[in-house]
């Protein structure tokens, strides 16, 4: 249907065209409920008599509808009996019911998209108001439109198809290697896709190094990556890769600190600009790092899901969350902390509803406490808040201090340990080997 451009977005037929299918049709009902609900109607008199037929379930048809509308009083306004026979009437198939039902849904974001417009132009003509909170608000109005189809939920019978072929696929599930080979093992492969992680660790545990490994072997294997880098520039990253790269390939290892320092031999550079070359011919835009001082927990979910829109996601690395910023001005740091880990955790859910990709691994790195622990457990993460209820996994790398050593480029004896898992082993730690210079962790010898 052409409609009038002064108008919001909307197909009254389809609408009609729904309720007049669910009429003759009522066991589609259920079906129906699971991509529209009474609000995406652009008209309101369309919206009650949807409420009407979804009150009437199976036993939907004229007559139990004009009562169901006569108890709200209703039957008039949309028209009596005679409008709800008018729409069953024009009805010529009513098996496309649900294709009916996704035009309707989708004009209704359509309004919501608009709706998001119009309050980002009233916030931006609103001195009062900072533009943080207005690009938040914006951002919940945006996230809103990607998640509105979901609210439904689904019953047991519509979803009858959807969780059988889930019961009977045996494929394996995904996983991104750690790199850490014992650790790889006990978890079938490492981090799982799909799920939100913690790694905690103090200053110089070597969180950033376990990161940037798990993203080399992520990207090196054809995945798409985000990394969000609060604390150390980019640059600093990709050196880090590149130093990883040279040393996973057989090359003679080039210090990542003669990198940062610029102090590399004529030799050196060249195989530096060598594994760069390589690394951008493999991975060229499936990788896209960020070193923003700081994001809120929306703007990186939106800057999130615009690459995932591209191509789909595997890996969204938080480095570190401690140093992410909260939208509530008035929250104490455990609050501000809470509240970004919640909002990660649902981060990966969220760029799956938006793309139909499959949601990605979210690996958050976290402080610990400055205590003495030489086992560190969910306690001494920093400041927590609810970081061990929000996370599926909670894995720490922390030192033997009496084999540390003040030398930044010896391998140090480091451990692994997983303190939770909801998908597998836990409560077990490792003995480790962390080679700063090559950054890379590995299994002790």
């Amino acid at each position: 249907m052409a409609t009038n451009n002064v108008l919001p977005p909307n197909n009254i037929e389809a609408e009609e065209a729904v309720l007049g299918s669910l009429m003759i049709d009522p066991s589609e009902i259920r079906n129906v409920s699971t991509v529209i609900t009474a609000t995406d109607f652009y008209i309101l008199r369309n919206g009650w008599i949807f409420e009407a037929i979804v009150e009437c379930g199976d036993s939907a048809d004229l007559m139990t509808i004009s009562e169901a509308l006569t108890r709200k009083n209703r039957l008039d306004d949309v028209g009596n009996v005679g409008y709800l026979t008018q729409i069953m009437a024009a009805v010529v198939y009513a098996g496309n019911v649900r294709s009916y039902a996704e035009i309707v849904r989708e004009r209704s974001q359509r309004r919501k998209m608009l709706q998001a417009g119009q309050l980002a132009a009233k916030g931006a003509y609103n001195l009062e108001q900072s533009v943080q909170v207005t690009l938040a608000e914006v951002a919940n109005a945006i996230n809103g439109v990607y998640s509105e189809a979901k609210t439904t939920g689904v019953t047991f019978l519509a979803a009858q198809d959807s969780i059988a072929e889930f019961l009977n696929d045996d494929s394996p599930r995904h996983h991104i290697p750690i790199g850490i080979d014992k650790a790889d093992e006990i978890l079938k492969g490492g981090f799982l896709i799909g799920s939100y992680v913690i790694l905690g660790g103090s200053p110089g545990s070597g969180k950033t190094i376990a990161a940037t490994q798990v993203l080399y072997n992520a990207m090196i294997n054809g995945s798409r990556c985000i990394y969000y880098s609060f604390e150390v520039p980019r640059s600093a990253i990709i050196a880090r890769l590149i130093s990883h790269h040279i040393a996973r390939t057989g090359g003679k290892p080039v210090p990542y600190g003669a990198m940062i320092d610029r102090r590399m031999t004529n030799e050196q550079r060249n195989a530096v600009n060598i594994a760069w070359l390589e690394l951008v011919d493999k991975v060229r835009d499936n990788v896209m790092i960020n070193d923003a001082a700081t994001m809120t927990p929306a703007q990186l979910t939106n800057s999130a899901i615009a690459f995932a829109i591209k191509g789909g996601c595997d890996l969204v690395v938080v480095d570190q969350l401690h140093h992410m910023s909260d939208d509530d001005k008035k929250s104490d740091t455990k609050q501000r902390i809470s509240n970004i880990s919640r909002e990660l955790s649902r981060l990966g859910k969220r760029i799956h509803e938006a793309t139909q990709h499959r949601a990605p691994l979210v690996l958050a790195l976290a402080r610990l406490n400055r205590v003495g622990y030489a086992a560190p457990d969910m306690s001494a993460l920093k400041e927590s808040g609810d970081i061990e209820s929000d996370a599926e996994m909670i894995a720490f790398l922390y030192r033997d201090t009496d084999k540390a050593t003040a030398d930044p480029t010896a391998a140090t004896p480091i451990f692994f340990k997983v303190a939770k898992n909801r998908n597998g082993p836990t409560d077990f730690a490792l003995n480790a080997l962390m080679m700063g210079s090559i950054n890379r962790i590995g299994d002790a010898k």
